[in-house]
C-alpha cells in the first residue's frame, strides 16, 4: 500500500541505511515428504505414539537420520539465503502484514551503517536469557572473585580446557542435564585424545539407580544417577541444578 511504500522512505532517509527485501525461499507447491511408503511405516510410528511410554519409550530418532533430514530441509528451502547476521535494533508490525526490520550488520558486510529489511517473517535469535548459579557457589564467586575456576557451562570456559592440557587437574561437573554431558563428553574426549590425567567428578542433586515412580504406569527408567529420559523430545536432568555449573 501506499502509506507503507512511504513508510518504507521514512524509514531510508531517517536512517540513512540500505532497503533490502526478504522472500520466502519455499518453493510454491513444494512441501516436506510426509505420506508413508508402505503400510509398516506407516503404522509403526501410530504404534508408538499410542503406547508410549509404558510399552515402549519414546521416540528418539538417530543422529545421523536427524541431521541428513535437517540437511535436506535446509538445502531445499535455500535457507542460507534467508539468513542476515547483525544486530537487531527495532522491529516494527507492518500494516499489510509482515514485519519492518533495523539491523546493524558486521562490519564492513554493507555500505550503510544500517539495514532496513522489509519481510514476511521475522525470526530473532535473542540468545540465552541469563545466567543463574546456586547460592553456595554465587557466594564463593564473590568472596573469593575467582571467575575463572568456577564457572557456569553458558560463560565462555575454554580456559578450563586449556589448562588441563599444560597440567593434570580435577574437574566437578555440577548438573545433571544436557549441557552438562556435553562438557562430561568434551573432558572424557580430551583425556582420551590427548592422553591427559584430568580427573572427573560429578555431582548429583538426587542420585537415582533404577526405576522409580508412584506405581507402575508412572515409572522412569534410570540408573548411574540419571533419570532415562529420550534426548531432544523432552527435559533432561535430575534435580534443580543449573545446567553443566562446572
Amino acid at each position: 500500500t501506499a502509506s507503507e511504500d512511504q513508510t518504507f522512505d521514512i524509514l531510508k532517509r531517517a536512517l540513512g541505511c540500505e532497503m533490502r527485501e526478504l522472500m520466502t525461499a519455499i518453493p510454491p507447491g513444494e512441501h516436506p515428504e510426509t505420506a508413508a511408503t508402505s503400510l509398516r511405516k506407516f503404522v509403526e510410528p501410530l504404534f508408538q505414539v499410542a503406547v508410549e511410554p509404558v510399552f515402549t519409550d519414546y521416540y528418539t530418532p538417530k543422529a545421523g537420520h536427524a541431521f541428513a533430514s535437517m540437511e535436506k530441509e535446509y538445502r531445499r528451502i535455500s535457507y542460507p539465503q534467508t539468513v542476515v547476521r547483525g544486530q537487531v535494533r527495532m522491529i516494527r508490525r507492518r500494516v499489510g502484514g509482515g514485519y519492518f526490520t533495523i539491523l546493524t550488520p558486521p562490519e564492513g558486510a554493507s555500505p550503510t551503517k544500517r539495514v532496513a529489511f522489509r519481510s514476511r517473517f521475522v525470526h530473532v535469535a535473542v540468545g540465552y536469557p541469563g545466567l543463574k548459579f546456586l547460592p553456595d557457589l554465587m557466594e564463593y564467586r564473590e568472596q573469593h572473585r575467582d571467575y575463572g575456576r568456577v564457572v557456569n557451562a553458558y560463560e565462555p570456559h575454554e580456559q578450563i580446557y586449556e589448562r588441563l592440557h599444560r597440567a593434570p587437574g580435577t574437574v566437578l561437573v555440577r548438573g545433571g542435564g544436557i549441557v552438562a554431558s556435553r562438557v562430561l563428553q568434551r573432558l572424557i574426549d580430551d583425556r582420551d585424545r590427548y592422553g591427559l590425567q584430568t580427573r572427573i567428578l560429578h555431582v548429583f542433586r538426587t542420585f537415582v539407580t533404577s526405576s522409580h515412580g508412584p506405581n507402575r504406569w508412572m515409572r522412569r527408567r534410570g540408573g548411574d544417577g540419571v533419570f532415562r529420559l529420550p534426548g531432544l523430545v523432552a527435559p533432561v536432568g535430575n534435580g534443580r541444578n543449573p545446567p553443566g555449573a562446572i
